[in-house]
């Protein structure tokens, strides 16, 4: 599952010869990837020098000497220089062949230790370290009244005055932000969609109680609840594009949900609420833009059937897309590196996001018969915009609902499309565009009445 193509590896060689044969086996050996192991292993090592044993077992898995060469082939391996080989003289007045020279004639004593020269110039060169290190204490300890003959290991007051203010770190220090909609934001918008689905409540409330007295009930009040239930659809739509908060984004399950419950009430409820307010215009337009004085009678259930229609279009095309591409978070990091005291410190932003494979094909789909929808219905406003009866007739106020959407849908999805990883902007763009056209569709819609 790790996408990691550089492996470092430190090992002697009969654990080296293990580890090559299990990497083979698990696909993690091959010109995609780079072995740097350590530089003391022998030549072959790769292979097992056992006489009574021919290849590697590792558990159930076994690789021979040809896959073993295989398994190792392009690795690369360094080991550290031991001796410099350049001609300055050292702090210790010599240079590295006078080292050695000197080396050589100590080991020639009675009694000298026969180590290894590698190993002996990492310990000459440690103890320098420390003598270099002593000495450059003595200021330090004078600074706070002591003396290096008087320190030794226990001494934790000359210990915690003399080291540095902080400990050096070998890496750099990472935090992970999760990249949430801030609270107040959220309860801001919150109070604002609920004030505007309370006054479509009332209104849808106050044209049902109504319905008989004329000037609502020639104006088709059946119809006008449908466009009200869809305004409460899309109000309802913004509580789902503002789940992204602290207290829900730790719950993955919710945040899938949530990006599902926007979409669908969303469509659902622009569909109600245009295909409605069309489907009502256009018996309008037949009645009385038609030459013929023949039935002119066109019943509710017709226009039933219209905004049925209307919602199974989009109903289809929401459930072809959950079902040929379902919609899964995608988490997106973003870094920011800065240095705080001295160390480097890198900000990791998560950010959560309901992707799919093809959205922008099933978008297109939706603009595309939405917005057809819209021209639709502009020029049906337009024809029966000579109507006298001002009671039923809405073409005028049909246009500028239609400008109205057309604007805000337009604007809105180039900027939302921009900021789409910003969940702050996202929810707060996203929630203007919808709530302030649907506000001003539905006051003017029923505000007149």
């Amino acid at each position: 599952k790790s996408a990691t193509r550089i492996i470092v590896g430190g090992f002697y060689s009969p654990q080296g010869r293990k580890v090559f044969c299990r990497a083979y086996h698990l696909g993690l050996t091959g010109p995609k990837y780079v072995w740097i192991i350590s530089g003391w292993l022998g030549d072959n090592w790769w292979i097992n020098p056992l006489q009574n044993e021919n290849g590697v077992t590792v558990g159930n898995q076994y690789c021979n000497d040809t896959i073993m060469a295989q398994a190792v082939q392009g690795y690369f391996s360094m080991a550290s220089q031991s001796i410099s080989n350049r001609p300055e003289r050292t702090i210790s007045g010599m240079t590295s062949s006078e080292w050695i020279h000197l080396f050589n004639k100590y080991l020639l004593r009675p009694g000298a230790y026969i180590g290894a020269i590698d190993y002996a110039s990492y310990a000459y060169d440690a103890v320098w370290a420390i003598a270099i290190t002593l000495n450059r204490s003595i200021d330090q300890l004078a600074a706070i009244n002591r003396r290096l003959e008087d320190v030794d290991y226990n001494d934790r007051f000359t210990l915690d005055r003399s080291k540095e203010n902080q400990t050096p770190v070998d890496s750099p220090k990472i935090t992970i932000i999760d990249a949430i909609i801030p609270t107040p934001l959220f309860i801001a918008i919150l109070i604002i969609n609920s004030i505007g689905m309370i006054m479509t409540i009332i209104f849808l409330a106050i044209n049902i109680k109504n319905r008989a007295i004329r000037i609502i009930k020639v104006s088709s009040p059946n119809v006008n609840n449908i466009i009200a239930i869809g305004a409460i659809c899309c109000y309802i739509s913004v509580f789902f594009f503002g789940s992204n908060t602290h207290y829900i984004n730790q719950y993955k399950s919710l945040l899938l949900a949530s990006c599902w419950c926007r979409s669908w009430f969303l469509v659902v409820g622009y569909t109600l609420g245009f295909g409605a307010l069309f489907a009502k215009t256009w018996r309008i337009n037949y009645i009385f833009t038609r030459k013929s004085v023949k039935t002119k009678l066109i019943r509710d259930s017709r226009l039933y059937a219209i905004i049925s229609i209307a919602v199974l279009v989009d109903v289809s095309i929401m459930a072809a897309w959950g079902m040929i591409d379902p919609v899964f978070l995608q988490t997106t990091n973003t870094s920011k590196v800065e240095v705080i005291q001295g160390v480097d410190v890198i900000h990791i932003t998560s950010v959560q996001q309901c992707q799919s494979n093809y959205a922008v094909v099933w978008n297109a789909l939706l603009f595309g018969f939405n917005g057809l929808m819209l021209v639709f219905g502009a020029v049906l406003a337009w024809q029966t915009r000579q109507v006298k009866m001002l009671a039923v007739n809405d073409s005028k106020l049909i246009g500028l609902a239609i400008y109205n959407v057309a604007i805000f849908a337009s604007i809105g999805a180039a900027i939302i499309s921009i900021v789409y990883d910003r969940p702050e902007a996202f929810f707060g763009l996203t929630a203007t565009f919808i709530i302030f056209p649907t506000t001003v569709t539905v006051c003017l819609i029923f505000a007149p009445k």
